[in-house]
């Protein structure tokens, strides 16, 4: 019998938490097969489960509805989560921990000699299959507050790590490529590339660029009082200034490449 593309194999985790819990009911095999809901399934499906083999999802979230493991579903179905080809077919629970808030840094479009800080924050999207993110930006500006967002998704190509944010959104694209995060438990969880865009001048829009570097704050995605404080501009004289203006000139210099004559 060939299994279909909506089966999956449970972690030795999972699976020591259905034996503890079968152990606990008093199930069988047997027993925990009939009991399935909205149907039973044959104990050979319980059997191969047990075994580490691949059987239906439909199975195995069943399974765990029974025996009362639906939180532990749903963290094993992250971990088998598999992007859609669109966006490099990546496997979620292979990658290192994307998901949470950034704070991103770039140089300002309109002044080029201040730097802007936005936040994303990155989710797993399972109607997209894909990791999902939005983008925020609040600023203070003379005739007062001024906000913006976006959503997109990241797209992860398997052959080389780069990571790019991309939105599209009828006809208009943003797309910042930056290296991939490096591994759980690395001291500093950033990536560095650039951000392309527009920008309006003389009343029209303009292609425009930019160095960018996004540094993993948590690993939440709920916007907080104390991540609204950290959005804004920088300025000369501004405590963090001087230290990210030279971290993007380092990205200007060693990951950037501008074709010239």
């Amino acid at each position: 019998m060939s299994i279909t593309k909506d089966a999956m194999s449970c972690s030795p985790a999972l699976l020591a938490s259905i034996s503890r819990a079968m152990l606990a009911k008093g199930l069988t095999q047997v027993a925990l097969a009939a009991s399935l809901k909205p149907s039973p399934c044959e104990e050979t499906t319980i059997r191969n489960m047990r075994n580490g083999k691949r059987v239906r999802e439909k199975y195995v979230e069943a399974v765990c509805e029974a025996l009362d493991l639906q939180s532990e579903f749903k963290k094993e179905l992250r971990k088998n989560a598999v992007a859609d080809d669109r966006f490099g077919g990546y496997r979620l629970g292979t990658l290192p921990d994307y998901e949470g808030t950034y704070i991103e840094i770039r140089r300002s479009f309109s002044k080029p000699s201040e730097l802007v800080r936005t936040l994303y924050f990155v989710n797993w999207d399972q109607a997209i299959r894909a990791l999902s993110f939005e983008h925020l930006h609040e600023y203070q500006t003379e005739s007062g507050m001024k906000s913006f967002q976006h959503t997109g998704q990241l797209a992860i190509c398997p052959s080389h790590g780069y990571v790019s944010f991309v939105t599209l959104d009828r006809g208009a694209v943003r797309i910042a490529t930056v290296t991939g995060l490096p591994n759980r438990g690395a001291p500093t969880q950033e990536m560095a590339g650039g951000l392309f865009t527009r920008r309006v001048a003389s009343y029209r829009l303009t292609p425009a660029f930019t160095s960018v570097i996004l540094k993993k704050i948590d690993g939440g995605v709920e916007l907080t009082d104390q991540k609204k404080q950290m959005m804004g501009r920088l300025r000369l004289g501004d405590l963090e200034f001087e230290y990210w203006d030279k971290r993007l000139e380092s990205v200007e210099k060693e990951l950037i490449y501008v074709t010239k004559r």
